[in-house]
């Protein structure tokens, strides 16, 4: 009987702010005020791939994060359980994090974090370490890779993973960190992941040698020098490739535009993590899943 993996994300969590200006035309108007609704919801990378991997079914879903002791808080603990989710938290003086979220025509946005408790992240939570299996999953967002002292804190927790046998994916973002990093530096950030998610966009930028967007097949060639498994997102039209040493295949799911856009990504990468973790050949194949990845995600 195939075991169902559970799934351990380390991730910010926050209260979001948003709203939707795809309507309006700013032009060069000094100090523009609109009239427009503000919506307010639990989110975060933490948060959205939580809510991902509930969705793929993932025996148990842990979220491993940093909250501070205010209403915001207490709010994002509310929410999370009522999804059936746990949470493991180190305790912060700062205030929950929180993004302003402006959408933009063409469904480009504007961003304003403010991290909050969420720097405060050091990796001090309570893990049933007996419980952890090898067929498991430690999710680790790309924004927890960002400061030295939290980045030294996510490898020891990842240590303490990987001594347990579970697998361990890197979410690369955010997605202009080739900026910041080489690939090289960035794939020791990464501390032995086994697995990886990544743009072509973001892998090709990574490599400037290549005077033009990567060819698919060359990205997953330079990302299995590095790690076991990959998930690449091709194009803004939602078509992925995934691989691993020996096998793989290019599939679509169709992205509908929802209010926080960055979930569609991660909700793909929680059913094919789902499914590569219980049966691997399944993944490659069978065409099942992705029907019915395609239903839920797309619903």
């Amino acid at each position: 009987m195939k075991q169902i993996p559970a799934c351990y994300i380390i991730g910010d969590v926050n209260i979001d702010y948003v709203t939707d200006l795809a309507h309006v035309f700013v032009g060069s108007e000094p100090n523009p005020c609109f009239q427009n609704a503000i919506a307010s919801s639990v989110g975060g990378n933490a948060v959205f791939f939580a809510e991902a991997a509930c969705e793929a079914e993932f025996a148990k879903v842990t979220v491993l994060c940093s909250v501070g002791d205010d209403l915001a808080g207490a709010r994002v603990l509310k929410y999370l359980k009522t999804l059936g989710i746990y949470v493991e938290r180190s305790h912060s003086l700062r205030p929950t994090g929180q993004v302003i979220i402006i959408y933009q025509p063409n469904d480009q946005r504007i961003m304003v974090a403010d991290r909050g408790a969420n720097r405060d992240f050091r990796g001090a939570v309570e893990i049933d370490w007996q419980g952890v299996q090898a067929s498991d999953l430690l999710y680790i967002s790309g924004y927890m890779l960002l400061e030295a002292e939290q980045c030294v804190a996510v490898h020891e927790m990842a240590a303490k993973f990987r001594a347990s046998k579970a697998k361990i994916l890197v979410d690369i973002v955010p997605h202009d960190i080739w900026q910041t990093y080489s690939w090289q530096d960035y794939v020791k950030l990464c501390s032995g992941a086994d697995y990886v998610a990544v743009e072509l966009s973001t892998i090709t930028a990574f490599h400037q040698k290549y005077s033009e967007t990567l060819q698919p097949m060359t990205a997953i060639e330079l990302l299995l020098e590095d790690f076991e498994f990959c998930l690449l997102r091709l194009n803004a039209m939602s078509d992925f490739l995934i691989a691993d040493q020996t096998r793989h295949r290019q599939f679509t799911i169709p992205y509908r535009r929802v209010t926080a856009s960055l979930r569609f990504t991660d909700r793909v990468i929680a059913h094919v993590l789902q499914h590569y973790l219980a049966d691997p050949n399944s993944l490659f194949e069978s065409d099942q899943w992705i029907a019915q990845a395609s239903q839920a995600v797309g619903g």
